[in-house]
């Protein structure tokens, strides 16, 4: 099982989460104090719910890494405006 204290987990998050989508488990360590255990989840362990929200679309796991330049390349969210609207109201009340 591999190591990894925090600061060496967020400098290099995507080389250690492929490791773990590998089926490598990484214990993550604080001051070399165990505090997490990260290891590759299977669908079928999921709960329910977060089932639920793959199938219906509403969640995606994720595809491929993205540059920033790529993300947001992404086409921006539709939001209906109704919502905006209300968003803007509420803002305006404060």
């Amino acid at each position: 099982m591999k190591v990894a204290s925090i600061s060496d987990l967020k400098d290099r998050l995507s080389a250690h989460l492929e490791g773990v989508r590998g089926g490598d488990p990484l214990l993550v360590t604080e001051r070399k104090r165990p505090v997490a255990l990260l290891q590759a989840v299977d669908f079928d362990d999921l709960p329910e719910g977060m089932q639920g929200l793959l199938v219906e679309g509403v969640a995606m796991p994720g595809q491929k890494n993205l540059s920033a330049d790529e993300f947001l390349a992404l086409p921006k969210a539709r939001i209906a405006p109704g919502l905006t609207t209300a968003v803007i109201e509420e803002r305006d009340e404060l």
